[in-house]
């Protein structure tokens, strides 16, 4: 977290802009004009500082409450872009920014005419922009027309991809001066297309169709850890022992990946099925494993808001999500 950065109340549900840290505490600027200190370790990064207007009036107006509206303030937004800077008057060049915590493996293609062309395949790291090694003329042309992408998004702790539906830029069809932006990571103006919209839903006919020959043949519901009763809220139980008999001869890294891996699995097969909860138990231990859990929640697009789960039997040991 840096001066600037949005961030959500970890056991609440303000949100604001910090304008100060010092040592473990954090000076945040609510929503609603409010200024107030709060402990580091109880917030929750939601978008890093775009753009540095925000911090110079927060330090030209001191510790006094500040009055922000939205228009003035500017946030990185998570996702997968193509950005290009001008080399000349009619040259550009692209890139791709995966603004995301996943490995994305792109190939792309020249649209143009009579016919496509490939152009590369390449593999991009999470936080990082890959430079496409060739300028493109965005002007009209009789030959090549815009370029097209298809990606795959996956995770080292999960096992299957997710493809990204495709996005085909035709550059005539593009307002380029409405594109101009600031380019997450790299931080400095360009053009600025989005390329990740809704992901598709892997294998939901078969996961639906599953679930709907056990109910018809009477088999014995599945345990709550391998599957998901048809409810419209679900329960997934992370402690290490639910899911691996052996966990005694695990690692601490271990133990955290298998965890993790699970709650994926549990969070995919959620968005999956079109449930509006899903309650994670991730206890309360040393809190690692509720942390990269609310990092994961916090950078999600396909959720309303996440909570803490049924204080009344679980304490702050569980998390619910709202989709």
């Amino acid at each position: 977290m840096v001066v600037g950065s949005k961030v959500r109340m970890l056991h609440g549900f303000g949100e604001g802009i910090i304008t100060k840290i010092e040592k473990d505490q954090a000076m945040v600027l609510l929503n609603e004009g409010l200024e107030i200190p709060i402990r580091i370790k109880d917030l929750v990064l939601i978008a890093v500082r775009e753009e540095k207007k925000q911090v110079e009036i927060a330090e030209k107006q001191g510790s006094a409450p500040v009055r922000t509206s939205p228009n003035r303030m500017f946030f990185v937004k998570e996702g997968i872009f193509l950005c290009g800077f001008n080399q000349s008057n009619n040259l550009v060049n692209f890139s791709i920014v995966n603004h995301t915590d996943f490995n994305l493996t792109v190939v792309v293609f020249k649209l143009g005419r009579p016919l496509n062309q490939f152009l590369g395949h390449m593999l991009v790291e999470p936080k990082s922009v890959y430079e496409l090694n060739e300028a493109f003329s965005i002007q009209n042309s009789n030959h090549l027309t815009g370029l097209s992408f298809q990606i795959l998004r996956f995770h080292p702790n999960q096992n299957d991809p997710f493809p990204i539906k495709e996005n085909s830029i035709v550059f005539s069809k593009v307002d380029w001066k409405k594109t101009i932006s600031t380019i997450p990571i790299l931080e400095k103006e360009g053009y600025l297309i989005q390329l990740d919209g809704e992901i598709q839903k892997i294998d939901a006919d078969e996961l639906k169709n599953s679930l709907l020959s056990q109910k018809i043949n009477n088999q014995p519901e599945p345990k709550r850890n391998d599957e998901f009763k048809k409810l419209e809220w679900r329960e997934i139980d992370l402690h290490i022992e639910k899911l691996r008999s052996d966990y005694g001869n695990l690692s601490a890294g271990e133990m955290l990946d298998e965890q993790l891996s699970a709650f994926d699995k549990a969070f995919d097969k959620a968005l999956v099925s079109g449930i509006g909860k899903l309650i994670v138990i991730h206890g309360i231990g040393s809190g690692i494993l509720k942390s990269e859990i609310h990092k994961r929640l916090s950078s999600s697009n396909h959720i309303k808001s996440f909570k803490e789960g049924r204080k009344e039997k679980f304490g702050y040991g569980a998390t619910e999500i709202q989709f």
